[in-house]
């Protein structure tokens, strides 16, 4: 896999940390929710976490890019997820 894929999956999986982080995403009563909510009352890609995830994987991934001076033209993004499946 190319960098730019393997960063934007980081960049997901710190989405989910940071829910983690701050009390959004939790288990309850041996379910997972987010903001209470048991996510299993969603399809996978109407989850809540996983719609912001994906939401911002993309938003993370291009800060980084223009933090670090990185050419974002050189960035294969048909080969990146779209922010919103």
């Amino acid at each position: 896999m190319y960098k730019f894929v393997y960063m934007q999956i980081l960049f997901h999986e710190l989405v989910h940390v940071g829910q983690w982080v701050r009390g959004d995403l939790q288990f309850r009563q041996g379910k997972l929710c987010y903001s209470q909510v048991p996510i299993d009352n969603f399809d996978y890609r109407d989850q809540p976490h996983e719609v912001e995830a994906r939401e911002m994987e993309k938003k993370l991934f291009v800060s980084y890019m223009d933090m670090t001076n990185e050419e974002l033209a050189q960035v294969p993004w048909k080969l990146l997820r779209a922010p919103s499946y």
